[in-house]
């Protein structure tokens, strides 16, 4: 965790989480803009909103396995802010779900975004947050790295539908 954010913010702000999720997500707009060669602002605030709640939730959750060495090296972090109450990371997953939602409705998503990428991802959290004990380093471990079956199925969900979209378009042409 001591690495996830730039030393600044482990010393300054209780939230070097938000400033990461930031940072590692700069790229998904520009990224979505040249795919769709257009700038739907909107829509890629949504999504960018989605990814930032995705990110700040899983690092805090990977931070809480650090909780004695964050305390030992004297910086801040939001698992110390939380401890183990678990609703604050509720609420940001809960968000990363909503702003998927809108995003999948902004961009006309079908049903292989709406089943994989929003109910997956809902099902996944939902386990996720009545799974975790975030005094238990191994819990958080565990936990951390479950985040990458949800990349997973936030990935299939795009793909399906890319992949649908693709070919709706070519056989129309």
């Amino acid at each position: 965790m001591l690495y996830s954010s730039s030393p600044l913010h482990l010393r300054w702000t209780d939230w070097p989480q938000a400033w990461l999720g930031r940072a590692m997500n700069f790229g998904l707009p520009v990224t979505w803009a040249a795919v769709e060669e257009t700038l739907d602002v909107p829509l890629i605030s949504a999504f960018l909103l989605a990814s930032r709640c995705l990110t700040f939730s899983k690092d805090t959750i990977n931070a809480c396995q650090d909780m004695k060495d964050v305390k030992f090296a004297d910086v801040k972090s939001t698992a110390l802010l939380f401890g183990s109450w678990i609703r604050p990371l509720a609420l940001f997953a809960t968000s990363f779900i909503a702003s998927l939602v809108i995003t999948g409705l902004w961009a006309s998503g079908g049903s292989g975004f709406f089943v994989l990428s929003v109910c997956g991802t809902a099902l996944h959290i939902a386990w996720q947050v009545a799974m975790a004990k975030l005094a238990d380093p191994r819990s958080c471990w565990d936990t951390f790295t479950s985040n990458a079956k949800l990349r997973g199925l936030v990935w299939a969900g795009l793909a399906t539908d890319y992949a649908v979209t693709s070919l709706n378009r070519t056989s129309t042409a």
